[in-house]
This record gives C-alpha cells, structure tokens and sequence, in this order.
C-alpha cells in the first residue's frame, strides 16, 4: 500500500519512527495537536510499503480507556485506510482484558457493583461481608478455590461456574493470563496505548505485560491527567516504562489546531505556566477569554441562559446551540443550569457520558431481564429478577435454589416444570416464572420496539416499577429517566444496524451494551444543531466546541489537580472562552494580575465582534441589514 501523508515535522517524526521490538516510542501531545490523526497516519504507514515492516493489520493492537477514544481512533483509520481498518485490533484495555479472559474460560460472568451487592443478598458469603472491597476478596478467593467449600458451592449454583469476576478483575485476571498467552496474542507486534497520561496500577500492569518483546507507542500528555482519584500516575508510570526502555525516543506535538492564541494563553496561566507549553497556529481572533463575576449560582445559570440565547440571535443562527457547551466538575452543578435550560424552554438539551448514564442509574436492573431472556436457566439473573416480585424475600430465594440444586436442575426449570413438587410458600413463584416463559415466546428479538415494550412490561409484572417509584419520582428524575430509555432505544436501534447474521438483536446488545462497538462516541455529534451541550469536564475531554462556558464551581484555591481538570476543560474551546466565578472566588496568579488574559466585563456584542467570532469559526458573515441593525442598536445604548 502506497501512502502520502500531509503532516507537520513533528508528526512527521512520530509517524514514521523506530519501531522495532522492544523499543518505545513516546508521543507527548498537547489538546488539539492533532495527536489521533498522528496515531492513525504512523498505523498507515507501519502498513505501507514506505515502512518495509511486513506488518499485517492483524499484527497490530490498539489501546485506550474510553469507548469515545476507540471510536475517534476507529473513525480516523476508516478515513485514511478505508476498509481495511476493519481488520486493526482497535479496542478499550477492558474489551481487550475480556477477550484475553474469554479464550480461556468458556462460562464466565462479569459483575458491576450493583450485581454484586445483590450476589451477597442471595449468597451468604461469610465473614460479614460488607464493603465491597470484601466482597470482591470474596470472588476471587472462590475463583481460585481458596475460599471455604460452603461459598463456592453457593456462588456455582448462582452462575454455574465459580469463574465471576468484577471489571478490575477482568484486567488482573488478563494480566496473570498473559504469563501464559493465548494463541492470538502472539500474533502483536506493534502495540498502540493512547491517553497514557490516565493509565491506572491494573491497566499499568496490563500494558507492562502486552507490551513485553514487541515495540511500544504511547501518546498522551501529563497536563491533561485528570484522574488521580483512581491511581494514575503519569510520572511513576513513566518510570516503571523506563526502567525496560532506558533510551525511549520522545516526540513533542506543541503546536496546537484547535484553540486561539488568546484561548491557550489563559489556560496556560491557569495550568501555573509562565510561558505556553503548546502554541496556537491559529491567528489572534481578538476576542479575550471572559472571567465573570456573579453574586449567585442562580445569576450565573440566567445570564449562560441568556447569553446562549444572544449569540445565537445576533448571528443570525449562524452559531447554533450544538456549537455550545456548558462544562463543570460534577454532574450536580451541570445538571442544575441543565434543568434550569428545561424549564426555560427554546432549546434542546444535550448530555453527554462517557459511558451510558443509564447504566449508572436504577434501570441498569432491566439488564437482568434481558439475561433473562435470552437465558433463563441461569440462576443469578432470574433470581434478580423474582427478587422485586411483592412478598418474595431473599430467604425464599436462598430455598428456592436449594431446592432446585437438590433436583439438579436451574431455579427456571424446578419452577415451571409442574412435575416438581413444591412447598406452599413458593405458591406465587411459578405464577411470574410462567409470565417470563410467555414474554420469551412472544418476543421478536430482532424488533427494538418490542424488545423495549417487553422490558417496561416485565418491570410492571415483576414489580420493579413499585421498586422505581417508592419515593415518587421529582420532575428532574422523570426527564432523566425518560432520556434514560431513549439512550436504551437508541442502542437496540444501533445493535440492529451492526449486528452480524448469528447474533439477534437481544443478544448483540447483550454481549455489546457497555462497550466500544455500541456506545456512541459523543464527538460525532448524534444531537441536533438546536441542543445545547452539557458535561463535566472529565467526560468532556478529547472533545472540542467552539464555545465553552466553564461554570463557577470550585474555581478557586486550586491544588494541582483542579488546575488540571480546569486546563482540560478550558481547552475544549476553540474560540471563545467564559471562565466564570462568583463574586468571592479568586485565583492565586490570574486574578488582580496587572495585565489579565481576560475580560471581566460581559460582552457588548456588536457586528464587529460578531464577525470576528464568525471568521474564527469559518462561518458565513452577517449580513448588512443586520451589521445595520447592530449598529444602530449599540448607537441608543
């Protein structure tokens, strides 16, 4: 395959270096630097024939953390090689882990932390478990046959196997696997880790252990790591990689493609460097970042509101909702000037996750239902199931399994088979197992509609609606959970679409509802151009916008960290910038600065500035009746 690359030096650099077994090659790459479009054009050139690598497509692996970076990475392999992207291993550590795991164990189960705290209700596992951290001891003491003979007798007749595990697990478990790997890990050779500067101590030991006699491209960029909290550690993860490679080849992308000079000056200062590390290609906009001081929280959301509203009327419609976004560091502060937008009316409400919010919520029950139908006679999933049914308690359902192991046969079968006798106090339970069996019957499971419809019906018959709505539901949680079932649809509809011939719809979604080939990356805008976008900050990185309001929040006292989160957060704007605080917020070394890097005045748009903002944009110019109107109206201010 022939190749023509249109790059800068350094990306040029990075693309076509070394990369021989055991060397490394460290991409250190700044927001908007271009660092995807460098990691797909160096995998298109170890194919071509510039490269004289003899690498196959099958000889690659490619990393990442999120769902939304393998997208981004996907969607640019497509766009330089066409379809052979297709055949490149590109994948999250925990889809990789999963993989590695599954070629060794034929019946295995993954719990997320709700599944396992309902594992403990059904299972007494001894020992008082209570945190979770016990809990997971627990599995993975029965995985290895280290636990008493009383718990993995109990955990098998839960899943029919003791091989469970939680996703960290996963990774640990692929970690240990590899010592000893399966076949179609040897077929690596390059191996492609992006975002390093998040990498945590089990994926850290996961990329130590894929990486091992084949060579290493890492990209990433330690003023954008944001999560701490979970262990990472650019720096002690840099050591550990340079303890194997002591003369690792390092590539500085700093020129940056996305933000003004003006925007990545600000952010700059507020990282607590006294020079840009990256520098902007773009030419000045002349529009300075904006620090507003409000008196309140309930200020600052009516005046975003209304300013959204301004830019776009006196542009004309040129900016459109969707070329806004309002970011902060919690899900509570942005869901505030979300609902706050709601009320008002006019737009439409973008929220965006890293991963589906839903899943979080109190409907990633509906998840064992789906189990459920496409596999009843797995205890662990029914029992969830039968457990919200009123009257039915967890000691019922401890006998109800002990009854079925003495019959050697599945809960679903000693329930719905007449021919087992069984005690008065089980009465009810064949009624909702027999319900089950006619929901299974009925079901088309390649129809998205139906598969939902039999979801929202089975909650109503098994009792989880009663569950759902115990405390009522405030309007907030109504909007949500109705956005909750559309992300659900929506998934089924893209599970139709990509499924291959062997799989239904049902079980498609089932293997894939979390993970990289069905959750959407959100910096393909899946929105219409009326919504306004709304995200934390961490669920918001490795995307752009072109305007960016960075709410009040904790923008003071910053520690290291929060510099962090706030640089990450202030660079997804390409063109203009509100850094807002509240009236007694300050920062050490931005404000009172005898020269700030800002305004603190609220914009007094006029055609000029207007069009200033829309140049930087590469959108269309006002027009002169409204340059006219514009002037004339600024004229009686």
């Amino acid at each position: 395959m022939e190749l023509e690359i249109k790059c800068t030096e350094q990306q040029h650099t990075a693309i076509t270096s070394d990369f021989s077994p055991d060397t490394l090659l460290g991409i250190k790459a700044g927001p908007g630097s271009g660092k995807t479009r460098t990691i797909a054009s160096r995998i298109a050139y170890l194919l071509s024939a510039q490269s004289q690598s003899g690498i196959r497509p099958d000889n690659l692996l490619v990393l990442s953390l999120t769902n939304r970076s393998v997208n981004d990475l996907r969607a640019r392999l497509r766009a330089v090689l066409g379809p052979m992207a297709a055949q490149i291993p590109v994948m999250t550590f925990h889809s990789f882990a999963g993989k590695v795991v599954g070629s060794k164990y034929t019946d295995w189960n993954i719990l997320d932390d709700e599944d396992l705290r309902r594992l403990a209700r059904l299972v007494d596992m001894g020992r008082g478990a209570s945190s979770m951290a016990e809990l997971r001891s627990h599995l993975r003491d029965a995985r290895r046959s280290t636990s008493d003979v009383a718990v993995v007798a109990r955990i098998m007749e839960m899943f029919g196997s003791t091989q469970v595990f939680t996703h960290d697990d996963v990774l640990e478990e692929c970690s240990r696997l590899l010592h000893s790997p399966p076949k179609f890990v040897d077929n690596y050779k390059v191996v492609f880790v992006d975002e390093f500067q998040d990498v945590y101590p089990a994926v850290m030991n996961l990329v130590l252990q894929i990486s091992k006699g084949r060579h290493l491209t890492l990209a990433g960029d330690s003023d954008q790591s944001i999560y701490g909290f979970l262990g990472a550690s650019f720096k002690q993860n840099w050591e550990r990689l340079t303890e194997r490679h002591p003369n690792p080849n390092i590539v500085h992308l700093n020129q940056s493609f996305r933000s003004t000079p003006e925007v990545l000056q600000f952010a700059t200062a507020v990282l607590g460097h006294s020079t840009p590390v990256h520098h902007s290609v773009k030419p000045p906009c002349g529009l300075p970042p904006l620090r507003l001081s409000f008196a309140s929280p309930a200020e600052e959301r009516e005046f975003i509101y209304d300013e959204v509203a301004r830019l776009v009327d006196i542009s004309e419609g040129a900016i459109k909702p969707s070329d806004i976004a309002i970011l902060s560091y919690t899900n509570r502060e942005v869901d505030s000037v979300l609902n706050y937008f709601s009320e008002r009316g006019r737009f439409g409400l973008c929220k965006l996750n890293s991963n589906p919010r839903w899943l979080q919520s109190p409907l990633s029950f509906l998840m064992q239902y789906v189990r459920v139908l496409l596999d009843p006679r797995v205890n662990f999933p029914l029992l969830c199931s039968l457990s919200t049914v009123p009257n039915i308690g967890e000691a019922t359902l401890r006998k109800t399994v002990s009854l079925a192991t003495e019959h050697d046969v599945p809960v679903y079968e000693y329930l719905h088979d007449s021919e087992y006798e069984k005690p008065k106090k089980l009465d009810m339970l064949p009624h909702y197992v027999n319900y089950i069996a006619k929901c299974r019957s009925e079901l088309n499971q390649n129809d998205p509609d139906q598969i939902l419809a039999t979801l929202l019906r089975m909650g109503k018959e098994l009792g989880f609606d009663k569950v759902l709505s115990a405390d009522g539901f405030t309007k907030d949680q109504l909007l949500e959970y109705r956005l909750h079932f559309d992300t659900i649809y929506n998934t089924l509809q893209r599970a139709k679409a990509q499924k291959p011939p062997e799989h239904t719809v049902l079980s498609y979604f089932m293997e894939n509802y979390n993970n990289d080939t069905l959750v959407t990356s959100n910096s393909i805008k899946t929105s219409n151009d009326n919504e306004v976008n709304f995200s934390t900050i961490h669920t918001a990185k490795g995307l752009e916008f072109p305007i960016v309001f960075i709410l009040s929040g904790n923008n003071y006292r910053l520690n290291d960290t929060q510099r962090r989160v706030l640089y990450v957060g202030m660079t997804r704007a390409s063109s203009l910038l509100y850094f807002n605080k509240l009236s007694n917020q300050f920062v050490d070394g931005l404000d009172h600065t005898p020269r700030p890097l800002f305004s603190t005045r609220a914009p007094n748009w006029t055609s000029e500035s207007v069009s200033r903002l829309l140049a930087d944009l590469g959108r269309r110019p006002l027009t002169k009746v409204h340059q006219l109107a514009s002037k004339l109206a600024h004229a009686t201010l």
